[in-house]
């Protein structure tokens, strides 16, 4: 398994080298997420995270186009809020670390302003669950069975501020299942919101 996340990461890595040398666009970006898995028993983007990456973006029809690869790493999961039967507060929850490679088209409709969408294909490298306490669960007990790939749908809206700065806001959501649910029969569900800022070199 270990070897196979490492394969998969330097694959990802080489394909942003290769893509650099044709002189291509590329730059970095890093930001935030509000998550929450659906199909487990905690609702609402509670759960915060980080976002990092590096991207290579293709440009076609006079700039007002492209097709962007990236390679990412996000922290995603869901987080309970509210009190539970002896007053205490609901401190469960489900932390993931994937590592992400989105391959999204840009159109830029105005000015400034562009869209983006596309397919991204997930590895959780990653996962730990926590009781309402707050506390770990042992390794070998979990409440999901998660698995180790996933595709997820990304949609957002892209705001060039300057020559090299740009701010992005995108939601994404979970095509493939991360695994079974308790609750429903598709199976649990990243759905998140991310606000980011980028550099392009």
């Amino acid at each position: 398994m270990i070897l196979r996340k490492g394969c998969f990461i330097l694959c990802c890595f080489c394909c942003l080298l290769s893509l650099q040398a044709q002189k291509f666009k590329g730059g970095l970006h890093a930001g935030l997420l509000a998550t929450q898995v659906d199909g487990d028993d905690r609702g609402n983007y509670n759960k915060p995270g980080l976002f990092v990456g590096a991207f290579t973006a293709i440009p076609f029809h006079h700039d007002r186009m492209s097709i962007q690869l990236e390679i990412d790493y996000a922290q995603k999961g869901s987080k309970a809020r509210g009190k539970i039967s002896d007053g205490s507060f609901n401190k469960s929850r489900l932390a993931l670390h994937q590592i992400e490679v989105p391959v999204l088209y840009n159109w830029k409709f105005i000015r400034n302003f562009s869209l983006t969408g596309g397919l991204s294909f997930n590895m959780i490298v990653k996962y730990k669950e926590y009781d309402l306490t707050g506390e770990p669960y042992p390794e070998d007990v979990t409440a999901y069975d998660i698995n180790f790939f996933e595709l997820g749908l990304l949609l957002g809206l892209n705001y060039h501020l300057k020559e090299h700065y740009g701010l992005s806001f995108r939601y994404g959501y979970s095509i493939t299942p991360l695994g079974p649910s308790l609750y429903r029969r598709i199976g649990l569900r990243n759905n998140f919101l991310q606000f980011h800022f980028s550099y392009t070199f």
